[in-house]
């Protein structure tokens, strides 16, 4: 939870999913540069779409690295260099089990009644994922084996990516329309 998690604990879920994948780009990206190909896969997922409660900092950290993903593809592709941004359903993983996800060293109570709703939720889609993580390490071995110019810059793997990132975008939208007067009202007056 974002007010109760320490510095470091923000900063260990910062640099696995945001720096780690900036500094093998980096290392990477040279010869990349001197041979005019390669590709890279950034796996974000659907929890970087939106902001959750009790999951805000990986939430948060899985967007920054979509958005640099998105910024690394336009650098890039002209030359010849491809990158792909996975975003990643839920699939069967260790990731939900019981002493595997991290828990912050702070609890504050004042929160419970908005996250015991949603740490059982957690606790009931552990096992019940819809997607077989092995079915995807194989797509991903297939597309990366296709060639550059098959390889999409934006690639869904999970049958629950598609709604999830339309349901996002769409309360989005119904915020910024529920707010229109002061959106179109910032220009300088004629």
């Amino acid at each position: 939870m974002l007010t109760a998690d320490s510095d470091a604990e923000l900063e260990d879920i910062f640099l696995t999913n945001v720096f780690a994948p900036i500094r093998l780009a980096r290392t990477v990206l040279p010869h990349m540069r001197r041979t005019g190909a390669g590709v890279i896969f950034n796996v974000a997922g659907i929890g970087g779409f939106s902001g959750s409660p009790n999951a805000g900092a990986y939430c948060s950290s899985k967007a920054a690295l979509a958005t640099f993903t998105e910024a690394l593809q336009r650098e890039t592709g002209p030359l010849g260099i491809r990158v792909c941004l996975v975003q990643l359903g839920h699939f069967r993983t260790a990731f939900l089990k019981a002493g595997h996800r991290l828990h912050t060293a702070l609890r504050i109570v004042d929160y419970d009644p908005v996250l015991d709703p949603l740490r059982k939720a957690f606790n009931g889609l552990d096992g019940h994922q819809p997607g077989d993580p092995g079915k995807a390490a194989r797509a991903l071995v297939h597309i990366a084996s296709l060639g550059a110019d098959s390889i999409p810059t934006l690639l869904a793997l999970g049958s629950d990516v598609v709604p999830a990132e339309l349901s996002a975008h769409e309360a989005k939208r119904q915020a910024f329309l529920a707010h229109d007067t002061w959106t179109n009202s910032m220009g300088f007056d004629a």
